[in-house]
């Protein structure tokens, strides 16, 4: 019998470091993206609150799939694995929901 529990029994593989790594990244994309976009900043031309909020709100959806994710992962892997379909569900619902209308391209002219 070694590190790994009694002989014979299957390795359980935990993907807690994988949720977290990929939480704290989404989180620091969402707060980057955030600051910069923030109109008391200037460093970015003005977007819509509806659009910024939209945007915001697709950035966070893969952090926070994660972290609930976590508390699930040490007891059902498969099933912390299996939330996140999650993702791309939350996805198609902030896109249905979205509270603004996409503003069309401006024209550019002949120059």
């Amino acid at each position: 019998m070694g590190s790994d529990g009694p002989a014979g029994a299957e390795p359980r593989l935990v993907p807690e470091p994988r949720l977290r790594c990929g939480g704290v990244a989404g989180l620091a994309e969402a707060a980057v993206w955030a600051y910069g976009t923030a109109p008391r900043h200037g460093l970015a031309p003005p977007i819509s609150p509806g659009l910024r909020r939209y945007l915001l709100l697709r950035t966070l959806r893969l952090p926070v799939v994660f972290a609930l994710s976590i508390p699930v992962a040490f007891g059902v892997p498969t099933v912390a694995t299996l939330m996140w379909l999650l993702i791309p569900l939350s996805g198609a619902i902030i896109d249905r929901s979205a509270p603004f209308e996409p503003a069309e391209e401006p024209e550019q002219t002949a120059g």
